[in-house]
């Protein structure tokens, strides 16, 4: 199943980011890729992969881990993207939405990466705060 994970940039939306943070900048306003200065062919984003809802375990500030049954089930390749729910909960471009995230756990970073997946995206402002 193909899943849209498109944010709509509204101009009621673009205002409210540019008085939040003045970091925040139209590259950073919904669905994005940080690719670090590489090349990403977008044929990239085309592949098999999960949306895992972490949204009863992403408490601000906290760490998010999955367990070892949930990783079995990621292959080599996959999309893995965290559905935190955050974007819902605190105001895009807000302090408290770039400082106070819920993060991925450092061995699951190390898990996925181990596993050798494509990508790891989520829905807050990071994968790691800071």
């Amino acid at each position: 199943m193909w899943i849209d994970l498109t944010v709509a940039v509204t101009a009621d939306l673009a205002e409210k980011a540019r008085a939040n943070e003045k970091m925040t900048a139209f590259g950073h306003l919904g669905t994005h890729f940080d690719v670090m200065n590489l090349t990403f062919p977008l044929d990239n984003a085309r592949r098999s992969g999960f949306v895992i809802d972490v949204t009863e375990m992403a408490f601000a500030g906290q760490d998010i881990a999955l367990s070892s049954e949930a990783l079995k089930l990621i292959q080599a390749g996959d999309f893995v993207i965290f559905r935190t729910g955050m974007i819902e909960n605190v105001p895009y471009g807000s302090e408290a939405y770039f400082t106070n995230h819920p993060q991925l756990s450092s061995a699951l970073i190390d898990a996925l990466i181990e596993k050798k997946v494509a990508m790891i995206g989520i829905d807050a402002a990071g994968i790691r705060r800071g």
